[in-house]
């Protein structure tokens, strides 16, 4: 049988689990990924969907879909508890987690920005009546370039890859911007 927390420690929990999911809400994940990933990350055992929706107060129907999606970015894990019911944990490196999803969600967003920039460029240098002020492009490169890169280096130092290669192009980049 399991000891309940005091009620305070509970309705603490819930209202950092609330800003958390606020807080995450800025990077593109939902709400309830940031709750449900607070109660898995600062519980002492691995808690089931259940025990989540019930902690949150929220129907299990909306967090079952956000533990797989939070299980497919690796920042939690299944552990299975009686081979019926399936218990959550958290990944404890997060952030080679953080890293990750900035290379595999962020890192293209801008990849293609600077993409289509470079193509918007080339069609409005080849057109007449262009209604692009290719100066105002020219200028978003730069920031386009910095923003690759910050991405890189962060995700780098999340994964303690060798930074050698990003410290060399980062001073190229500040040499151009400057």
């Amino acid at each position: 049988m399991s000891q309940q927390r005091p009620a305070s420690e509970a309705s603490i929990l819930r209202q950092f689990s609330s800003v958390t999911g606020d807080f995450i809400r800025y990077w593109g994940f939902r709400r309830i990924h940031g709750e449900i990933w607070a109660q898995v990350y600062l519980s002492k055992a691995a808690l089931s969907g259940t025990q989540i929706a019930e902690n949150l107060g929220v129907s299990k129907a909306l967090v079952s879909p956000a533990l797989s999606e939070l299980e497919s970015h690796g920042l939690i894990k299944p552990v299975p508890l009686d081979g019926k019911t399936v218990t959550y944990m958290p990944c404890d490196d997060i952030l080679s987690v953080i890293g990750k999803i900035l290379l595999t969600r962020e890192q293209p967003m801008i990849d293609q920005a600077a993409h289509l920039a470079e193509k918007l460029q080339a069609t409005a240098e080849r057109s007449i009546d262009s209604t692009i002020a290719i100066d105002r492009l020219d200028a978003l490169k730069p920031l386009l370039e910095i923003s690759q890169l910050a991405i890189r280096v962060i995700a780098a130092q999340f994964s303690n890859e060798d930074l050698t290669p990003l410290q060399k192009s980062a001073r190229t980049l500040k040499a151009i911007v400057n």
